[in-house]
């Protein structure tokens, strides 16, 4: 408990997304959120699936994945503000 599958993945792909997405065109950002929903849903469902968590163990997997992710996209920008303000 939590299921680290579900969290890394979270964390990790989410990443990725929020950085494709900041250069992405209108159109490529439907794809780029459906894939990475698709990707990290079902790494979830594939822990619940093959019995190695509980659902209760993803659903805090993707909590946990969520704050470092929403840490990660904090570091980012503020980051940016401070090469930007050189």
């Amino acid at each position: 408990m939590p299921s680290g599958h579900a969290m890394v993945s979270f964390a990790y792909y989410g990443f990725l997304a929020l950085l494709l997405l900041d250069n992405a065109r209108e159109k490529w950002r439907y794809l780029i959120i459906s894939g990475y929903l698709l990707l990290v849903l079902s790494i979830g469902f594939s822990r619940i699936y093959l019995n190695v968590h509980y659902t209760s163990d993803v659903l805090a997997g993707y909590g946990f994945g969520l704050l470092l992710l929403a840490v990660n996209r904090w570091l980012m920008m503020k980051t940016r503000q401070r090469i930007s303000a050189r």
